[in-house]
């Protein structure tokens, strides 16, 4: 299809072709555009948590505990983000306005309804472009048994044992998780590691 033209397959099995240069359609624009990328090309972009989703009956919520995020892309679009698709964090902490790196994972152009997965990053401000250029070294490195270089961050111990269970790593701003049994790093103090570039990961 031409630049701009997306053919977008809903959960339906329903063939629906989105129009993202075309000024009167309904999905002109840059915004679109990126959405339909991230859905059919597995691209990165980034979101602002704007509200908590609550699961309701008769227009009021049945319950306190959200199902989900009501995500904003460039402050446009809303979509969701379950639960079950967002990295952790600490419930206790009020995340509205946090900017946050996503994926779209169903798009149906029908209902306009966007379902999203959430990456975990080491800092909010984090550069997009890194992102996806992390995620391709990564499929790379898979692919091929290679390593990548990372920047640890800190350390993760197994719950109630203090045990070291390996440790937390950026890749260009992703978090990711090395465990000790794939680490070549001595099992001593790490703190003159952290921060530091020395860190390599077999994916």
């Amino acid at each position: 299809m031409s630049k701009g033209q997306f053919e977008i397959i809903n959960n339906e099995g329903m063939i629906c072709y989105v129009n993202t240069d075309k000024k009167d359609s309904e999905f002109y624009g840059k915004v679109w555009s990126d959405i339909c990328k991230s859905k059919l090309e597995g691209i990165v972009i980034d979101g602002i948590i704007d509200r908590y989703q609550y699961r309701t009956m008769n227009g009021e919520p049945v319950s306190d505990k959200p199902t989900g995020f009501i995500v904003k892309i460039q402050d446009k679009v809303e979509a969701f983000l379950p639960m079950s698709n967002a990295a952790w964090r600490n419930s206790e902490e009020d995340c509205i306005g946090t900017r946050i790196a996503i994926m779209v994972q169903d798009f149906d152009p029908m209902s306009r309804s966007i379902i999203l997965k959430e990456l975990r990053t080491a800092y909010s401000g984090f550069d997009i472009a890194k992102i996806n250029t992390s995620l391709e070294l990564i499929g790379n490195a898979y692919n091929e048994g290679k390593f990548i270089r990372g920047t640890i961050l800190d350390e993760k111990t197994k719950n109630g044992s203090g045990c070291r269970a390996g440790y937390l790593v950026t890749i260009n701003g992703l978090e990711a998780f090395l465990p000790s049994s794939l680490s070549h790093l001595p099992n001593d103090n790490i703190k003159h590691q952290i921060g530091r570039a020395s860190c390599r990961e077999r994916v």
